[in-house]
């Protein structure tokens, strides 16, 4: 890789890692075709530019990750509500009040008569 950075004619390159509280997500490099052309002044603000740009990179991630839980949510969600429909509810609740109705019915019908004292 050095080779190829010399052939490209970069005499200097600074490293910074990109930190956030949880991981390293990679580096943020910056290269020149001077010689020794990062002062220690240029170290600490890249340093704070490479900070800036790991939460930024971790932000997006999150929105990201929201964003996908967010429409599986809206999927299940959906799914629950066909699974559990108010009509499919108040049908198996008309059938199951019909079943006893009639039941009550023919108990009516095959009871036999009570006897009065």
């Amino acid at each position: 890789m050095a080779q190829k950075l010399a052939a490209a004619g970069l005499q200097s390159l600074c490293c910074i890692p990109l930190i956030t509280r949880n991981r390293v997500l990679g580096t943020l490099n910056v290269g020149s075709t001077k010689e020794r052309a990062f002062t220690a002044a240029d170290v600490d603000f890249l340093t704070q530019v490479a900070a800036q740009a790991a939460i930024a990179i971790e932000n997006a991630t999150a929105f990201q990750e929201i964003a996908q839980l967010k429409d599986r949510l809206a999927e299940e969600n959906f799914t629950f509500r066909m699974k559990f429909a108010p009509s499919r509810i108040l049908a198996r609740s008309s059938a199951t009040i019909r079943r006893s109705a009639a039941c009550w019915n023919n108990w009516r019908l095959w009871r036999p008569p009570m006897r009065r004292s």
